[in-house]
């Protein structure tokens, strides 16, 4: 650029009025983030800054946002829930597949959910088929153990990974007992006698069990269980429900299938479609740990949303 040319740039008129915006929008971002001056924007290139600058907004936002919630909150435990590991992949996925479409009533239900909108089906269904009142969010929906909703997340999460694994040539078999396997468990409830998913990926046998658990209670609860999961799930940085679920798997379940020979892995996903970290590890790790990279249906990218389809159509309430 020749020389003088920034300088006489700088006395443009209009030039000279985004002075104000560039000054407001550095106070915004703070000193954390480095703002180019006007003349350095002009005279040299800035790699990746427009990237850059948005994502320090996009911060500035979400902590604008995030702190003028109540603590403890069902509206702070469902914004982190919503930000965190493929909860909106499904706002983006490419309906190219029946995996990966919602209709029209499943999406409603997806945005309400996430957006913390009052459900039109609970808003019209004052009490759920097992006599308790439904909240104005649906939050009674995905916590009954009547109704079809936590069996219909739970069958859909499991079957998305029978697909996959379908799909990678991986053998295996569902809602295996523990006993054909030869394990015992020192609990004896026949609810945990049996595994979801039995598979073989690089000669090593898996067990995989799926849980998609739910984050947050309705604010006015009086149930004091309710109260520590809106707690839990309200702390930064988020994932509390399906961490808890996995731990809760692990402890019930890793000592026994370790000592026989098993690697166990817990599948855990939030309703509004956050994932664990074990299962963000699975679909991530090493060839000779799971399922190799080649092996996973066409595109790693394809896996993910339509995991996060799968979560986003089972927003709807049937009961």
């Amino acid at each position: 650029m020749p020389q003088g040319r920034p300088a006489a740039l700088l006395d443009l008129s209009w030039l000279q009025a985004a002075v104000p915006a560039l000054a407001a929008i550095s106070e915004v971002v703070g000193p954390s983030f480095s703002l180019p001056s006007l003349q350095d924007l002009i005279s040299r290139p800035q790699v990746r800054l427009q990237q850059r600058l948005t994502d320090q907004l996009h911060k500035f936002r979400f902590n604008e946002l995030f702190n003028s919630l109540p603590p403890d909150s069902t509206a702070r435990a469902r914004l982190l829930s919503c930000q965190g590991p493929l909860s909106s992949v499904w706002l983006s996925a490419i309906p190219s597949s029946d995996s990966k479409t919602l209709n029209n009533f499943q999406y409603r239900h997806a945005v309400a959910g996430c957006l913390g909108i009052a459900l039109p089906h609970a808003t019209v269904s004052q009490r759920c088929i097992c006599g308790g009142e439904v909240d104005k969010f649906g939050d009674h929906f995905y916590v009954c153990h009547t109704g079809r909703e936590r069996v219909t997340r739970y069958t859909n999460m499991r079957n998305l990974f029978v697909r996959i694994l379908a799909e990678a040539d991986v053998p295996f078999n569902v809602e295996v007992s523990l006993h054909s396997l030869g394990i015992t468990l020192p609990d004896d409830n026949p609810n945990n006698q049996r595994m979801d998913i039995y598979c073989v990926i690089d000669g090593s046998d898996y067990l995989l069990d799926v849980t998609v658990a739910h984050p947050c209670r309705p604010d006015n609860s009086p149930i004091p269980f309710h109260r520590t999961v809106n707690r839990h799930g309200a702390q930064l940085p988020g994932g509390k429900a399906a961490q808890l679920a996995e731990k809760d798997k692990i402890d019930k379940y890793r000592p026994t299938t370790q000592a026989a020979g098993f690697r166990f892995v817990p599948l855990a996903a939030e309703t509004f479609g956050r994932w664990g970290e074990k299962t963000m590890d699975f679909s991530r790790c090493s060839p000779s740990e799971s399922l190799a990279p080649h092996r996973f249906p066409r595109r790693r990218t394809e896996l993910f949303e339509r995991a996060s389809s799968t979560i986003g159509a089972s927003f709807c309430p049937s009961s």
